[in-house]
Order: structure tokens, then sequence, then C-alpha cells
């Protein structure tokens, strides 16, 4: 999808947690180093906007597949996207720190209230069956990601993160909350996230396409974007 075009400069001067060194090579520290004051610096730069977030929904032609991710689930199992996000419109919600953990309900609060609105009023879509179009209602849902870099000590340390985030995640998300220790580089690399200090939101399509994203936290332009593309996403057709 297209990338949105970048922020303005402007000052920051927010505290972050120094990266993870902890199991890596002299020059593995090295470019963690260089990524981290890269991070840094563009926050500083942009005020916590690297870019911000398209008014519309980005062409599904053109929108790329949410990329491959099997994670373990708060209340236990796993959450593998993109399958658990086909034939659901979803966001899913992504941290690498708690700083951008914060920023999530930012957008989960709003995109909740409104798919919950949307199926109040009766809207929703026809999903086309071997048979010919049939009424189906949109279904909604939030994927809460919490992802580390993987290395002995976070995978001794990933009990106690997955206790912290029952504590901080509402009782409504505990289902598709989820941990992944490893290396997010794919990830990262899959969605253009040059900034794990920041909290990213992804508006998937029922082909767990990325048709809307976002950054930092939701400015009142970036909720009244979410709910657009929600309220086009729920009139599109779901993918049986």
């Amino acid at each position: 999808m297209k990338r949105p075009a970048p922020s303005k400069a402007a000052d920051d001067d927010e505290p972050f947690m120094p990266p993870n060194y902890e199991g890596k090579t002299r020059a593995e520290r090295l470019a963690m180093e260089q990524g981290y004051f890269h991070e840094m610096m563009q926050l500083q730069k942009t005020k916590g906007k690297p870019f911000h977030a398209e008014a519309g929904l980005a062409p599904a032609a053109t929108a790329p597949t949410f990329p491959s991710v099997t994670a373990d689930a708060l209340l236990g199992g796993e959450i593998s996207l993109p399958a658990a996000a086909h034939g659901k419109i979803t966001l899913v919600a992504l941290s690498f720190k708690q700083f951008g953990f914060v920023q999530l309900p930012s957008y989960i609060e709003p995109f909740q209230a409104e798919a919950a609105a949307l199926q109040a009023k009766g809207c929703g879509s026809a999903s086309k069956g071997k048979g010919g179009a049939s009424s189906k209602p949109a279904q909604a849902q939030v994927v809460q990601l919490s992802a580390m870099e993987g290395g002995f000590i976070a995978n001794l340390l990933k009990g106690s993160v997955t206790a912290g985030l029952l504590k901080a995640t509402p009782a409504s998300l505990h289902a598709t909350s989820a941990v992944f220790v490893g290396d997010v580089d794919p990830l990262c690399n899959g969605l253009e996230v040059d900034n794990r200090l920041l909290g990213h939101a992804f508006l998937l399509d029922a082909d767990a396409k990325v048709r809307w994203r976002a950054c930092g936290a939701a400015t009142p332009d970036e909720v009244k974007g979410l709910k657009g593309a929600l309220a086009a996403l729920f009139l599109a057709p779901l993918t049986e």
C-alpha cells in the first residue's frame, strides 16, 4: 500500500528504554544502537508522528497481505496471522515497547465503538458463496499483538510480560491478545515499520489485506479516518 506522507519536524523529549542486547554479537549490537538512535531522532524530529494516516482505504488490488506471524495468546494457545483475520474486519494493534502499547487504545476504543454502532444500525456485507450472493453480517475484531525481540532473557521474561499484559488489557480483548517473542524483523519489514518505539494500527479487510495504517497516538483526523475506513469495509463484500 502507499506509504503515508511524513510529518513535519518538531521537538520531542520523551524518554525510552534502551534496546535489548542480550545474546547479540558486537556487530548486531552496533546495528541495534544505530537503529535505536534513528528511532529516537525520528520521534524528536516528527513529534512522535513519522507519518499521518491516509484519509481513506488503500486499494485492495495493491494492498499487501498482513505478514505471517504466530504468537502466544494471553489466555493460552496461539493466534496466527493472517489466518485469524480472514473473513473478518480486523484492527491489528501492534507494539514493541511500553511507550507504544499505551498508544494503542487511541485506535482500539474508537474502532470498537464504531463497529458496535454500525452493527446496531444493521450495517453489514453480502458475502459471495458458491450459490451466489447471500446476506451475512460483517464481523469486526481487534487483535492486540505485543512483539519482543527474541533471546534467552526475553523468553524467561515472557511469563511476567504476559501477566502484566493481562492486567493492562481490558477483559474484552484477552481472547484476541497475544505475545510474540522472536525475530521481529520479518514482521517489521512486511509492514514497513521503521520505528519500534511507537504503537502501530493496521486495518485489515476480510482477505487480511492492510487497507489503512497509522502510528503513534491517534489524532482526531486519524480517528475520523479510521471510522470512515471501517464503515467502508462494512459495506464491502466479505469473502467466505
